[in-house]
C-alpha cells in the first residue's frame, strides 16, 4: 500500500489534486492507516495513470467520473470501457462535424468576391 505522500511522490500529482479526486469520487482512497493517512494500492496508480492521460487530452475531471467506472475493475476492464467511451464521442464529434461543414461552406459563397487581383 502507498499513502497519499508517496502517491504523490510517484506520480507528480499533488495533495490537493489528489484530495480532490477523492472528494469526487474519481480516485478514492482505499484505507487510513491508524495515524489517518489514506493509503492507495496498484491499482489505483494505475487508474490515476488514466485520469492524468484524459486531463492531458482536455477531459474535465466531470467528464472521466462519466467514462471511467467503479474503481474497482481490472485495468483491461476499464481500457475496453474507456475506448467504447472514446469511439462513441468521436463517432458524435464526427456527426456533429458533418453538419457544420455544409454551414462553413455556404458562408464562403456568400463572401463577396474581391477585384484587387485584377487586371483593368
Amino acid at each position: 500500500m502507498l499513502s497519499l505522500t508517496q502517491m504523490c511522490q510517484l506520480t507528480g500529482v499533488s495533495r490537493r489534486t489528489l484530495q480532490g479526486y477523492n472528494t469526487m469520487g474519481l480516485l478514492k482512497h482505499r484505507g487510513t492507516t491508524p495515524g489517518g493517512y489514506w493509503l492507495y494500492d496498484e491499482s489505483d496508480m494505475d487508474r490515476l495513470q488514466i485520469i492524468q492521460l484524459l486531463r492531458r487530452f482536455s477531459f474535465t475531471r466531470k467528464d472521466i467520473l462519466s467514462i471511467l467506472p467503479e474503481q474497482d475493475l481490472p485495468l483491461e476492464d476499464v481500457l475496453a470501457g474507456l475506448r467504447a467511451s472514446l469511439l462513441e464521442r468521436r463517432e458524435q464529434l464526427d456527426l456533429l462535424l458533418n453538419l457544420l461543414d455544409p454551414v462553413r461552406f455556404q458562408q464562403i459563397a456568400v463572401l463577396p468576391v474581391s477585384d484587387a487581383g485584377a487586371s483593368s
